[in-house]
């Protein structure tokens, strides 16, 4: 049938800063941020990848990989790594949800020897730890927002903070945002970021991708250095 459009002067019902909430759609990010400590010879990587699943409910489906950070120098390594799965409930306006993982370190040798022993009297070299992870969100997840993560394992009958970290995302355009995160394990680990969020393909619905190039500032257990960062989401 023919269609007529006509001029208005009514505001528009999308908004960049509030965009409503996309239902029954798979979001998936991955993130990689090398670093390098020119002083030291020494470098690293700090990466994510998270993957989240939002039901026509306001109920999101999520699990993590994070924090996944290594740094490296010589014949030495520090590795710091998380993994947990978490309910959310995802209203347009916030989401708060918990879940259950676990976090951990791998020393390097030297390091092992100034660390707790296991229960054969070795250097506990790689510690795993049963952890129980929090998160939420205010604001709409396509719009200005602000969110965080943070994470508690269990070590000899006692809980003790593992990871949090935080992003603020502000739009400036409908394409276009400014992005800053930060990130802080106690066993090792901090990240400082800022940067640019770019709608690449689509409009938000199935099919969009975001690209997100950062700078920043990182360390993981000794290494430490500037880094720069990408980060790739899809909804799918």
């Amino acid at each position: 049938p023919d269609m007529i459009a006509r001029k208005t002067t009514s505001p528009t019902t999308r908004s960049r800063f509030a965009p409503p909430r996309v239902a029954s759609v798979y979001d998936l990010r991955a993130t990689v941020r090398p670093f390098l400590s020119l002083g030291q010879g020494s470098a690293g990587l700090l990466g994510e990848v998270s993957l989240a699943y939002r039901l026509e409910l306001p109920i999101a489906l999520r699990a993590h990989l994070v924090p996944l950070g290594v740094g490296f120098g010589g014949e030495k390594s520090h590795e710091v790594y998380g993994a947990v799965v978490a309910v959310t409930f995802d209203h347009h306006a916030f989401e708060i949800g918990f879940g259950l993982g676990i976090f951990g370190e791998a020393l390097p040798s030297s390091a092992a020897y100034s660390r707790p022993t296991n229960s054969y009297g070795y250097p506990a070299k790689r510690r795993n730890h049963f952890a129980v992870h929090q998160e939420f969100r205010g604001g709409p997840v396509d719009g200005f927002h602000v969110s965080g993560r943070n994470t508690f394992y269990s070590s000899e009958g006692e809980f003790h903070h593992g990871y949090t970290d935080v992003e603020v995302l502000v739009p400036i355009g409908t394409k276009f945002g400014v992005l800053a995160r930060g990130g802080l394990a106690s066993i090792g680990m901090l990240l400082v970021e800022a940067g640019m969020r770019l709608r690449v393909k689509g409009n938000g619905d199935k099919g969009t991708a975001w690209l997100a190039p950062t700078i920043g500032y990182a360390r993981v257990g000794n290494y430490e250095g500037p880094l720069v960062g990408l980060t790739l989401d899809l909804r799918l």
